[in-house]
Order: C-alpha cells, then structure tokens, then sequence
C-alpha cells in the first residue's frame, strides 16, 4: 500500500495499455469542470495532480480506437483534505473501432471515483460500476467475435501471400542464375513471370536492370571508341597546363570507364596540383580577410601582420598599398597616445594642485587651475567643482564685506567714544567704547570657531581616510559624515560616502543572509532538543508539534524520521490505552473489592462538592494529535485533541475498581479548579474586550507578535501570530499551535 501524501492535490496514478497497438500518438486528456486542463501525449505511465472540491474527467484517446473516460469528484470535506489521501491506482486498456460494433456505451464514462464514507477514502461507485460494466460486457462479446474473424481472415491472406512469394522466389532464383550463366534474355522472361504474379518495385527493378544488361553489349564497344578518343583529348590539355580542363576530361573518361589505372593516376596528379592551388589561394583570401577585419576593429597591428603574412604567398598591388596606409595610420595613433597621456598627466596634476589650493582657502588660484583643467578636459566633475569653488568663494566675499562692516562699525563707535571724551560725557563714552570692544570680541570668536571647524574638518577627513585604509569602513563611514556636518558644500566626503554607503549595504545583505541562515539553523535544533525532552517525558503530541515546526523550517530527512517514530510511538500508545480501558471496563463491571474504600470515596467526593461549587462544564483547551479535528471553547477550530481514555474514570464508581474511581474522583477536582481559573480570565478578557475583535501589536526581543482577541459573546479566543526576525513563523490559538490557514479563517 502506497503512503499518504499530505499536499493540495489528490493523486492518480496507473498505466495505460492500448490493445493491438502502442503508445504512440495516444492520448491522456484531463478536464476539470467541462474545460480541457492537460493533454499527455504517448504515455504508458503517467500521474496526474486533481484539485480538490471538483469534477475531472480523465479521457484515454488514440485515432481508430474507442475512448475509455473515468470520472473524478474530488469534493470532499475541507478537515479531511489536512492528512491527505492515498494515490489512486488503477489500469486502463482501450481497443480498437469495428464499423458494425456500436460503442455507444463508451460516451459515457466506465467508472465513477468519489469520495467514500465507508473507507475514509476515494474509490469506485460500486453501483454505477455494476450497470456500466453489463452494458461495456455486452460490447466486448461483440468486438471479440469481430476480432477472431478478423484474424481468420489475416491468415488466409497471409497463407495466400505465402504461395505467391515461394513462386516468385523460384522464378526470381532461376532469373539470377541466368544472369550468373550470361543469359540475360532467359532471366528477362522468368522475371517478367514473376511480375505478373505480383507486380512489386523490387521485380520492375530487376527487370529494368536486365534491360539494361541486354543492352550493355551493344554499348560497351561505342564506349570503349569514346573513352580512348576523352583520353587523348586529356593528354593534349594536361601538356598544355590546362589543369581544370584535363581534370574535367579525365573525369568524363573515368565516368565511361571507371577504374581504368592510367586515369586514375593522371587525376590523383592533377588533383595534388589543383589542391595546392586552391590553399595557397584559400590561405591568401583567408589572411587578406582577417587583415580587412583587424582594420576593421582598429587594431592595425594586427591588420599589418595579416596583410604581410598574405604578401608572401603572393604578391598583389591593392595589399602592398594597404600595408603602406596601415602603417602611416599607426604612427599617427602612436603619436595620438602620447599626447592623451601627456594630457592626462597633465590634469592629473591641475586636479591635485586645485585640491591643494582649495585646501589652502586659496580660492582664486583653485578656480583659475579648474577652468585650465576644464579648457584641456571638460567634465561635469570638474564643472562642478568649479560651482562649488565659486560659491565658497562667493560666501568668503561675502564674509569679508560684513567684517569690513564691522570694522567700519567699531570704528565709528570708537570715534563716538572719543567725541564724548573730549566733551566729557564719560558714561557715553565708556558705553560706546564698550559696544565695540564686544564686536571685536565677537568678530575674534567667530574667527576663532571658523578655525576650529576647518581644523576639526581636516583631522576628521585625515581620520577617515586612514580608516578607509584600513578597511574599517563603517568608523570611516562615520567620519566622513561628520566632517560633512561641518563643511556640507565639500564634494570629497560626499563621494568617499556614496561609495561607503554602496558597499556597507551590499555587505550588510551578506552579513545578515548569513546570520539569519544561522538563526534558523539554531532555532531548528532548539525545537529538536524541546521535542526530544517533550519526547522523553511521553508527552508525544506536544513532541510532535515541536518536530513538525522544525521540519516547517527545513526539509530534513533526519526530522522526517523523528515525525514518522513519534507518529508511530502515538498510534502504539492509543492502542495501549485503548485495551487498558477495556481492562478497567471489565474490571469495573465486576465486584467491589472494598466496601470501605467505596465509603472513603463517597466521602471524599462530598467533601470536594461542598468546597468546589458545582459549575457550568467548560471543555479544558487541549494540544493538538495528528489526524483529528475539533472545536474549543467559543467556537475556534483546532487541529486535534489529546487521546485521554478517561471514559472510564467519567463512569460511576458503582462499576469501577477503588483505583480507577479514586482517580476520576482526583481528575474532576482538577478539572473543576481548572473550570474556575478560567472562568476568572474570561471575565477578564470579556470586560477589556467587548468588541468581536480587537487586534494588538507588540515587540519582543527581535520578534513581532499581533494578538487578536475574538468575542463570541460567551467565549473570548485569544488568537496570536508570531513573526521572528529570521523569518520564522508561528501562529496559536488559546497558547496551542496550529497553521497559518486554520489562524487566517478564525481570525477573520
């Protein structure tokens, strides 16, 4: 038996045979809902993917054969799609058409699969099964009696076909004896008898070839005179040095009389001759072309090489002059280079010495040696270096006019100072004179700061570099940003960050590639060990769930394994607990073993009932087990609960051994001290939360988590989403987990 396959289609799989024929040009054509959706051409075995909740017809096709079609409704209930189906097997056979067999009953398909409630499984509709299949048998009766007839009369025919090719045999045998004898007239007749028996190519062909033998004779001799008169023709062209016209006599002889020695000889010469012709002109054409492309793409040189190496072979005028232009041509790029060089020496050395004048807040000189730079080379790098220069130089003009200004200001406040001096007005004297001490001072302060700042400048810019030297290329980032708080204008630092900026990000991507890699790795083996713990304490479901989340993260097929031992260790424990209650049941229905203990019971059960009000039942949440479907309090679907066979601990303790009720008594306690706690958080959860729904966000560490709490009037859910930084995700349901989708539905 196949396994199950857990995904979002349901298998079919099988092979397809097609009667007295092959593969070949047959048919597979899938439709979903009355439209075409796959065609497979030629298979013998094939496996097709179907949608759930859908009618698919399979049709099996081949030309002149009868169509086979199945019929596939794959609707079935969404909570059982989650564990998946087995693949469904099965063979098809078609046959082929007889024009007097009606296969009327073949429009409709010969078999209908569906979804069984019975087995838990896809399989056959039995009773349209049972009615097609009459129908289809009473077809088949008529097609095998057609098909042995069919057959008796191919090896009629066939026994037929064989006396006439053991008569032509024997005639065809006689004829090639005569022709072995010299006696093509004799082979002619027994051949032509041959043909009126059964007139086939290959007996018109060696008819035609006796023809042809008869009338050979009588040719040879005027082909013997032709050949001899060619060959001498040849002679005489090959002593004259028309290679090519003795070459085309020579053949011509060869083709009268082929094989004759002296022409074979004299066109193995003249051919050697002609070849070495030919690839001396070949390797000329081919030089000569690789010296027009060497000119072509600019490498004279090269072309030089080529049209030279052409030149020995043979001389040619138009080549000698092409070689003569190249190498003008040459000297003159030769000439070029140096002087580009030169140039470019050139404003390299304009560049640095504007950088150092610019530096040296000699703006004047900077501009002056850009524009040189700019008259040799414009760029827009250059260009805007000379906008910048320009609109310092701008700002230090305008700098100096407002110190100008200034001085002139505390000039004149000095001049009042002293008239009121001289006209004894101390107090506006020493007010005046106060007034200009304070803008020198100030002027003296600002100087002072523009200093410190350019000086601030230079060692962050001196820092940065010898950073970037180092490949310490974030400090280096940091550096040149803030020298570029500084002087905002200066083009250095903004295009040593822009290149920073490029490379950190794309060194950023890397480093955090391969840390999240490592998160996930080490998150897997987290969720292994907590499985295996869980595992060892025999909480199974819970282990379950921990592999399966790792799983989730990474195919492994160690983790697979893990799933498949805990799958089976769970279904070997349900079996246990599943015999272990039909023990106590037995136990429980026979006689009591203590009327005191019974007593001690009854008690205890009273007791527990006076200190615990008897409350309205609330179903405890549970973890999930694979392969069963349930619903919570308020209405939230989970996957699975746990398999606890507390039938026999909920049965009254009349029919219960002293152990088994002893514990039913403890777990109802437990059960009801669990009811209250949860009623005291729903009562919580109700007064915060009165709307249907209301979501919150929060972070955590370096995870996001998104609550949404659900209102269902007397049940509030609490449903919450977890997304790591590493790319992991988790979704729960009342602190259970459970998938993505089952989270998306409830919470909508």
């Amino acid at each position: 038996m196949m396994g199950f396959t857990q995904s979002n289609e349901f298998i079919i799989t099988g092979k397809f045979k097609v009667d007295g024929g092959s593969n070949n040009d047959a048919q597979i054509i899938l439709e979903k809902d009355g439209r075409k959706v796959k065609t497979l051409e030629g298979e013998a075995r094939f496996e097709l993917g179907l949608d759930f909740q859908a009618i698919y017809i399979v049709s099996f096709v081949k030309e002149g054969f009868v169509t086979k079609k199945l019929r596939f409704d794959t609707h079935v209930a969404e909570e059982r799609i989650e564990y998946g189906f087995e693949p469904f097997e099965f063979m098809i056979e078609i046959f082929g058409q007889f024009d007097d067999v009606s296969v009327v009953v073949f429009n409709q398909p010969v078999g209908k699969i569906a979804y069984s409630d019975l087995i838990d499984e896809f399989d056959y509709d039995t009773d349209y099964t049972k009615s097609i299949q009459t129908q289809i048998a009473e077809v088949m009766e008529q097609v095998e009696e057609k098909k042995e007839e069919k057959e008796t009369k191919l090896i009629e025919e066939q026994k037929k076909l064989e006396a006439q090719e053991k008569q032509i045999a024997s005639l065809t045998s006689a004829a090639e004896k005569s022709l072995n004898s010299d006696k093509p007239e004799e082979a002619l007749q027994k051949l032509e008898e041959a043909a009126k028996i059964k007139d086939t190519p290959e007996i018109n062909k060696k008819i035609e070839e006796t023809k042809k033998k008869i009338e050979q004779k009588a040719q040879e001799q005027e082909k013997k005179q032709q050949f001899d008169g060619i060959l001498a023709e040849a002679e005489t062209a090959k002593l004259n040095g028309d290679l090519l016209g003795a070459k085309r006599l020579y053949e011509q002889a060869n083709g009268l009389m082929e094989g004759d020695p002296k022409v074979s000889e004299s066109l193995g010469q003249i051919n050697k001759q002609i070849a070495d012709q030919e690839r001396n002109e070949e390797q000329f054409k081919a030089l000569e072309g690789d010296a027009l492309a060497a000119k072509q793409n600019g490498d004279l040189a090269g072309a030089i090489e080529k049209a030279e190496a052409a030149l020995k072979i043979k001389p040619d005028s138009e080549l000698e002059k092409l070689v003569a232009d190249l190498k003008g041509k040459l000297e003159e790029e030769k000439a070029e280079k140096a002087a580009k060089a030169e140039k470019e020496k050139e404003l390299e050395a304009l560049m640095a010495e504007a950088s150092k004048q610019r530096d040296n807040r000699n703006l004047s000189e900077a501009l002056a040696t850009l524009e040189s730079a700019n008259a040799i080379s414009p760029s827009p790098k250059i260009q805007g270096l000379i906008d910048e220069i320009k609109k310092e130089k701008l700002d230090l003009e305008s700098a100096e006019k407002a110190a100008a200004e200034q001085k002139e200001k505390v000039e004149n406040l000095l001049d009042q100072a002293k008239g009121s001096l001289e006209q004894g007005d101390l107090e506006t004297a020493r007010l005046k004179a106060q007034e200009a001490e304070a803008i020198n001072r100030q002027e003296e302060l600002n100087a002072k700061s523009q200093e410190q700042k350019q000086e601030q400048y230079l060692q962050l810019i001196s820092k940065a570099d010898k950073a970037f030297d180092k490949s310490e290329l974030e400090t280096a980032a940091t550096l040149y940003e803030q020298a570029l708080e500084i002087n905002p204008n200066e083009a250095y630092p903004k295009e040593r960050l822009d290149g920073l900026t490029r490379t950190l990000a794309e060194l950023g991507e890397k480093e955090k590639s391969e840390k999240m890699k490592a998160e996930l790795e080490d998150r897997i083996s987290q969720l292994i060990e907590e499985g295996d713990a869980l595992s060892n304490e025999d909480k199974l479901d819970m282990a379950l769930s921990k592999y399966q989340d790792a799983f989730n993260l990474k195919k492994d097929a160690s983790v697979q394994k893990m799933i498949d031992a805990t799958q089976a260790r769970i279904e070997k424990k349900i079996d246990e607990e599943e015999k272990a209650k039909e023990a106590a049941q037995a136990i429980a229905n026979g006689p009591r073993e203590s009327n005191e203990l019974s007593d001690i019971i009854q008690a205890e059960s009273e007791k527990q009932k006076a200190v615990i009000p008897e409350k309205k039942p609330v179903v405890k949440p549970v973890v999930s087990e694979p392969k069963k479907s349930t619903t919570i309090p308020g209405g939230a679907v989970v996957i699975s609960e746990n398999r606890v066979g507390k039938e026999a601990l909920d049965s009254p303790a009349a029919v219960m051994s002293e152990d088994d009720a002893y514990d039913g008594m403890m777990k109802k306690v437990e059960e009801e001290a669990f009811e209250m706690q949860v009623e005291a958080e729903q009562r919580v959860l109700k007064e915060k939360y009165p709307e249907r729904k209301t979501t919150e966000t929060e972070k955590a560490g370096n995870s996001i988590i998104t609550y949404v709490y659900i209102n269902r009037g007397d049940y509030v859910n609490v449903y919450k989403k977890v997304e790591h930084s590493w790319g992991g995700v988790f979704f729960f349901i009342d602190e259970r987990a459970t998938n993505q989708r089952f989270w998306e539905h409830e919470t909508q």
